[in-house]
């Protein structure tokens, strides 16, 4: 070969790969997490009283802590989901850095920890902040954390994404009756398709109380009566009604159907009575209905399966031979075949039968969720 003929080419070949070389080199600094000494700020979470989480596109969730319990106080003022909060605060205090999965702002969209694409949360201790951060995307078992004002992004060590991607009902107080099943004493239903009262006898089994006039349903199943107790005192809704929705709108003036509960809780001196009344409006969607409880001015939204517990009629109460199945066609009030009780070790199907253990954070959103939209029953 005639080195000196061909000593240009060369060079510039050599030139190219040295280029192709150190932009590697940087793509893979950028691309994986690397060991490093950032470190995220230390939050105790008895220092964090106040928390505010914006995601993409929505308004800001602010929740404040008075006393022992959170409020929410923006958008609206509103009692707050206990679990909720406590489960974010609590991942803003066990937050740990595993590494730099990027050092320049132009990867801040790609890994979702930019201003327009992550989760803003701020923690404070009343009017101090005492730390912002941008929540990214998940991978691999992580979270990508980016401290604000900073172009570096961390790495953090588990899942953390899900504790702040709600939606702000999901900040919100759900529970619209919240009483163990065996303290309900009577309860009485009344809409279009008749009046029927019930009462829990001195062996706990449900007895049909009868007005002037009433006859007694033919073939009466006390046990059925239980199955509507337990669903509706642990009563959910799954949602809100919108902020222009009033009493009228939703249906609530005069009411379509009514659940009434008497609980009594307690004995000698300490024995206490309370009546709660459920009462159903309008539709709201396809699957949703307006409701609302005595003593709440919320206007809740409930799945039309819980509405239809609300309002039965008398055949709901008579003995048959199958088991009384809930939305997806299973027994139990569970959709979709989703047990009530799921084992902390419950697997997931994956291609070919096997299985992926779901981790206990995501296990419990899931348990909230179905609880939600079966009323809790």
């Amino acid at each position: 070969m005639n080195w000196q003929k061909n000593r240009l080419p060369i060079a510039v070949g050599v030139l190219v790969a040295l280029i192709a070389g150190m932009y590697f080199a940087l793509e893979k600094r950028d691309a994986a997490p690397a060991a490093s000494s950032a470190t995220l700020p230390e939050i105790g979470e008895a220092d964090v009283s106040a928390i505010e989480v914006t995601r993409p596109g929505e308004a800001t969730v602010s929740m404040v802590k008075l006393g022992d319990l959170w409020r929410l106080s923006a958008p609206v003022d509103a009692a707050a989901d206990q679990s909720a909060i406590e489960t974010a605060v609590g991942k803003l205090a066990e937050l740990e850095s595993a590494g730099v999965a990027a050092t320049r702002a132009e990867n801040h969209e790609r890994l979702e920890v930019s201003e327009e694409s992550g989760i803003k949360v701020v923690a404070k201790n009343g009017d101090s902040v005492i730390a912002t951060f941008w929540v990214g995307k998940q991978t691999g078992g992580n979270t990508m954390v980016r401290v604000d004002g900073q172009d570096q992004v961390l790495t953090v060590r588990g899942s953390v994404r899900y504790a702040f991607d709600r939606e702000m009902k999901d900040w919100r107080e759900r529970k619209m009756i919240d009483v163990t099943p065996a303290d309900v004493a009577e309860i009485t239903f009344q809409s279009e398709a008749g009046r029927f009262a019930f009462t829990r006898g001195a062996d706990d089994a449900w007895e049909q109380t009868l007005a002037e006039g009433e006859e007694a349903i033919e073939g009466f199943s006390p046990t059925k009566v239980q199955s509507f107790v337990s669903s509706l005192s642990r009563m959910r809704a799954v949602g809100f009604a919108a902020p222009e929705i009033d009493e009228s709108a939703a249906g609530l003036t005069t009411p379509t159907a009514t659940a009434t509960f008497l609980v009594k809780s307690g004995e000698g001196d300490d024995a206490t009575e309370q009546t709660f009344v459920v009462s159903l409006g309008t539709t709201a969607s396809e699957s949703e209905l307006y409701a609302r409880r005595s003593g709440d001015d919320t206007i809740y939204l409930i799945s039309e399966y819980l509405a239809n517990r609300v309002r039965p009629d008398a055949s709901k109460f008579v003995q048959s031979e199958e088991p009384e199945a809930a939305p997806g066609g299973m027994p139990g009030g569970m959709p979709g075949g989703m047990p009530g009780g799921m084992p902390g070790g419950m697997q997931i199907g994956g291609p070919g039968g096997g299985g992926q253990q779901i981790p206990p954070e995501i296990l419990e959103q899931l348990q909230k969720q179905i609880a939600a939209q079966q009323g809790g029953g």
